[in-house]
């Protein structure tokens, strides 16, 4: 009996394509906050160093993933794009905003992707966040994935949690994405 055990646990450790769960799961199907304006939200801040800019060239017809890290000593995640097939080739630059989870994110021509910003280590709660959400996690509960608009218009996206720390939305092109959560709910 404990060896048909054991061997369950080492089965499910090992996991299986055709049974692997989607381990994004659906975005969330809570209302989203209405559209806002920058100083009505809290942006998710990040201690650390800022990781570099990145530029690639995504070929006609082919899907890219691209990796953001943060330096050494931590190489960490910091933010990851997956860019869908296009029929045109096109230059993305991906430009980390310093002291914030967020990118700025320019595409020689319009492109479909999936951004996830990975929060797992230099995690600084805004001014105000606590006091607001009553605790850290309280507060990081409520993250999700935005939209800036040069304006200081904010809109939030549906927005996944695909780990421990990671938020995932779909986007439409270039522009400013932010980690945030609204100052009121």
């Amino acid at each position: 009996m404990a060896r048909a055990v054991s061997l369950c646990l080492i089965a499910a450790a090992c996991g299986g394509s055709a049974a692997r769960p989607n381990v994004a799961g659906p975005p969330s199907a809570l209302p989203l906050p209405p559209d806002s304006h920058i100083d009505s939200v809290f942006v998710l801040e990040s201690g650390g160093g800022t990781p570099e800019d990145t530029s690639v060239v995504v070929p006609p017809n082919q899907p890219r993933t691209i990796l953001i890290r943060r330096g050494p000593p931590d190489n960490s995640l910091f933010a990851r794009l997956v860019v869908a097939p296009a029929p045109t080739e096109r230059r993305l630059t991906i430009r980390p905003r310093p002291g914030l989870y967020g990118v700025e994110l320019q595409a020689t021509a319009e492109f479909a992707g999936r951004l996830t910003l990975s929060y797992a280590q230099h995690f600084v709660a805004p001014s105000g966040a606590r006091t607001r959400y009553g605790s850290d996690l309280a507060f990081e509960r409520a993250l999700l994935l935005a939209q800036a608009f040069p304006d200081g218009r904010i809109v939030f996206l549906r927005t996944a949690r695909v780990g421990a720390d990671m938020v995932m939305a779909d986007l439409a092109g270039s522009g400013q994405y932010l980690v945030a959560a609204p100052r009121t709910r």
